[in-house]
């Protein structure tokens, strides 16, 4: 969307929260809803996953952000995370989306080697990371084509 056109992210929420529902539903294979929306957050605690995004106006430019708060697979190292990155590039323009920011409270780092590979960069301090959706469109083909 262009910066002359932006839609409230309130507006929007709805439809992104039933896109992830839709898209963790078939991920995993759950047959009833498992995304609980509330604005500006979409939560989901199931055995399999354990997801938290806030969709809200971007603090660092025009249009919307999405912020991973909590993230979390039952099964580590299956690429879980990688589809997740890759679903919010694609739905980007539906949603206004320009920049996708990571809140980590672990200091471990294999979470810091997973967010440099697709491009996020520390913002404010090292524990908030943040990427805009043409980088981390960028990354997300590197890495496709490497087979990360």
């Amino acid at each position: 969307m262009s910066d002359a056109f932006h839609i409230e992210p309130r507006l929007l929420f709805p439809h992104f929260a039933e896109e992830i529902d839709a898209f963790y539903r078939t991920e995993f294979r759950y047959r009833s809803r498992c995304a609980n929306p509330r604005f500006p957050t979409v939560d989901i605690n199931r055995v399999a996953v354990r997801l938290y995004l806030r969709f809200t106006a971007s603090k660092i430019g025009p249009g919307n952000a999405v912020v991973i708060a909590v993230i979390g697979f039952r099964d580590q190292r299956r690429g879980h995370g990688t589809r997740l990155l890759a679903k919010l590039v694609e739905i980007a323009n539906r949603y206004d989306i320009t920049s996708v920011g990571v809140e980590q409270t672990s200091s471990k780092p294999g979470i810091r080697n997973f967010l440099r590979k697709f491009g996020f960069k520390n913002h404010i301090d090292d524990r908030n990371w943040i990427v805009s959706i043409e980088m981390l469109r960028e990354h997300l083909v590197q890495a496709s084509e490497l087979g990360l």
